[in-house]
């Protein structure tokens, strides 16, 4: 893979890396001039920074810089405290490390990286000094103005004409996100093989799980991203409540296949003008040209010609007036983009799932890496020791929230490998009587590279790292010199680092995809149990705002699931948990109706109970559920009631439907 992104770069990977390279020189000239002391921080910063995309670049710029500001604080504030007791700093240090690692777990994207700085920026500067504590002052500056000048340099190279831009990346995923969705539809209501829907609603789920993501890039470049922030984030959630509704809509009509005429017509008719729309949809830069209100109005025709059909029709009518109405929210959602401003609070939007777990298990692998790192360190009095602890507090700290960290691990010792000896050729040289420009000029080829590698989001950590770990081993100064016992002790307590990084990473491996999903699993089953206890006070909103952002995290975890045959039933469950929750919502809300008798009103009672206790076996639960159905279907009463039945009969059939085959979601 890396050899067909260096062989067969794209043009905007080359204009990236030349861009890149140059904001590089730019902040090297700059920190010769005003002779810092470690200028190879500014270059750091260009490349860590540096991203394809302008959103992309001021994102990461500045909450690197919020991160480089409370890090060098608490560096500050840990030297003079504790300066002169070693022990002591070191456990607070420690324990500041598995703070912020547990942090960057609980909060979004590039605020995570944020969280992570501030740790290890704290050990950075702190361990630089901490034999000299007089220098603290004078050390934390430099890094504070090193990395507001490689920020100012990457910045001002992003901002050129030709980069690539968040917004416009936003917009066709959102296009992409609202044509799929409307062919999802399609394939429904044609009655397509489930084998070729499936296929394209894990496309259309990974188009949503990454638009949040753009979303935050795009913030930062357009402020009328800004101002519309609010009502993507409703646009995200209501495509995955339209997946739930085109998901129960399917359902119901897999359970029947002579349809009236009417109905077969309806299918076909909504179908053609799915399929169209999303041929000719279009979304770009606040000029929609969108489905027009047309779908809609044939999806509620075809609601009122199921509410005509024979007994057992008017669930499904109900399920297509659903889907109707959140085609007409989704258009209205988009029309809305075209708005002046969008500002202020709205009740329905996604909330960004924690696990609260997982931050702990990261905070506690965080503290025990800069602990061990530092017993090794004060009880040896190795001199390079301080390298050894920041270098495990680096990588305790960025590798914190990933799913795979040893591998990232293994990355990064590859990576470092390769560093480590071209700056050994490049400094070794220098002892030749090389001229230290011809250095320079060998360091930028060897950089170019690392820029393509960034480019492509398949290497793009293999390039950061490479890219970073060179120029602290080449260590650029206006006086270049080669110290072979130093750099010695220096690959030595890099690489010891990263050793004990990999020990604690190994000790406290992080959960997998799929134990992730099953604890997940299981928070939405309570969240179900909750919502039919009626815990909920104010049920419709708690349900948007809790179950929403669980079972969105399920299907990004879904989506990475090696075989399609999981993700599919992790997907498949996710969606049926949706609409069976909205139902339990719906009954909740209709207790106590005066339309209703008190036999039915006892019989949803019986229902919600059956489904909310933990302590029922469940072969007694199926059971009991099974004969209100009978009873529920075969009991007489007003017409008023009839529709309240038939939905009371269909929701407990879907119950036991989903115990049979979702038994991880309804398993309860």
């Amino acid at each position: 893979m890396i050899f067909e992104v260096l062989l067969r770069p794209q043009r905007s990977a080359v204009y990236f890396s030349a861009r890149t390279l140059l904001a590089t020189v730019l902040a090297l000239l700059i920190a010769f001039v005003l002779k810092l002391d470690s200028p190879q921080w500014a270059a750091i910063t260009v490349w860590i920074v540096a991203q394809p995309s302008k959103g992309m670049t001021l994102s990461k710029g500045f909450y690197r810089l919020i991160g480089t500001l409370v890090g060098a604080c608490v560096a500050v504030l840990l030297i003079s405290t504790c300066g002169n007791k070693p022990w002591l700093f070191l456990l607070i240090l420690s324990l500041w490390m598995g703070v912020t690692a547990a942090t960057s777990n609980l909060v979004r994207y590039l605020r995570s990286y944020g969280a992570v700085l501030a740790g290890y920026t704290a050990s950075i500067v702190a361990l630089l000094v901490f034999s000299q504590a007089e220098h603290i002052w004078e050390v934390a500056q430099s890094r504070i103005i090193c990395v507001l000048l490689g920020i100012g340099c990457a910045t001002f190279i992003a901002i050129l004409p030709g980069n690539g831009k968040s917004k416009k990346d936003l917009f066709i995923k959102l296009q992409t996100s609202l044509s799929k969705i409307l062919l999802c539809f399609a394939n429904v209501a044609d009655r397509q093989s489930k084998a070729r829907a499936f296929i394209l609603e894990k496309e259309l789920l990974s188009e949503i799980t990454s638009l949040e993501e753009s979303l935050s890039y795009a913030v930062m470049e357009s402020l009328q991203i800004r101002l519309r922030q609010r009502v993507i984030q409703e646009l995200i959630t209501r495509f995955i409540a339209t997946m739930s509704s085109i998901r129960a809509v399917e359902a119901l009509l897999q359970k029947k296949t002579n349809w009236d005429s009417q109905v077969l017509e309806g299918l076909v008719k909504t179908s053609s003008l799915a399929k169209e729309f999303s041929r000719t949809l279009k979304v770009s830069e606040f000029q929609q040209q969108l489905p027009p209100q047309s779908l809609v109005t044939e999806l509620k025709v075809l609601s009122l010609a199921l509410q005509s059909e024979i007994k057992g029709s008017s669930l499904l009518a109900e399920r297509v007036a659903d889907l109707a109405e959140n085609f007409a929210t989704l258009i209205h959602d988009f029309d809305s983009l075209s708005a002046e401003s969008r500002g202020g609070q709205s009740s329905f939007f996604l909330n960004h799932y924690r696990d609260w777990r997982i931050a702990r298990i990261a905070g506690l692998r965080s503290l025990v890496g800069v602990l061990t790192g530092g017993v090794i360190w004060l009880s040896t009095g190795w001199t390079i020791g301080p390298f050894l602890v920041v270098m495990a507090a680096v990588n305790c700290g960025l590798f914190a929230n990933r799913n795979d960290p040893l591998s990232a691990l293994a990355t990064t010792m590859k990576a470092s490998l390769w560093a480590y000896a071209l700056a050994f050729v490049g400094l070794y040289t220098i002892t030749l009587g090389a001229p230290v420009v011809a250095v320079y000029l060998a360091a930028i080829l060897c950089l170019f590279p690392a820029g393509l590698l960034i480019a492509d989001t398949r290497t793009s950590l293999t390039g950061v790292i490479f890219a970073a770990n060179f120029l602290v081993f080449l260590s650029p100064s206006r006086l270049m010199l080669f110290n072979l016992l130093h750099y010695r002790d220096l690959g030595l307590g890099f690489f010891g680092g990263l050793a004990v990084s990999w020990l604690v990473f190994k000790i406290f491996s992080p959960p997998t995809a799929q134990q992730q999903i099953d604890r997940l699993r299981q928070k939405i089953v309570l969240e179900m149990r909750r919502m039919a206890s009626g815990l909920y006070t104010s049920r419709t909103g708690l349900w948007e705002t809790g179950m929403y952002r669980q079972v969105s995290h399920l299907m990004k975890l879904a989506v990475d699931l090696e075989t399609s045959a999981q993700a599919s039933k992790v997907i498949e469950g996710g969606l049926a948990a949706l609409h069976v929750g909205r139902e339990i919502s719906r009954l909740q809300d209709r207790l106590g109706s005066p339309l209703d008798s008190p036999a039915l009103q006892n019989q949803m009672q019986t229902v919600l109970r059956l489904f909310s206790q933990a302590d029922i076996p469940p072969s007694e639960r199926i059971r009991g559920l099974e004969e209100l159905a009978l009873a529920t279907q075969t009991e007489a009463g007003p017409l008023a009631e009839q529709q309240t039945r038939e939905r009371l009969a269909a929701l407990i059939h879907e119950i036991n439907d989903g115990l049979e085959r979702y038994p991880e979601f309804f398993k309860i």
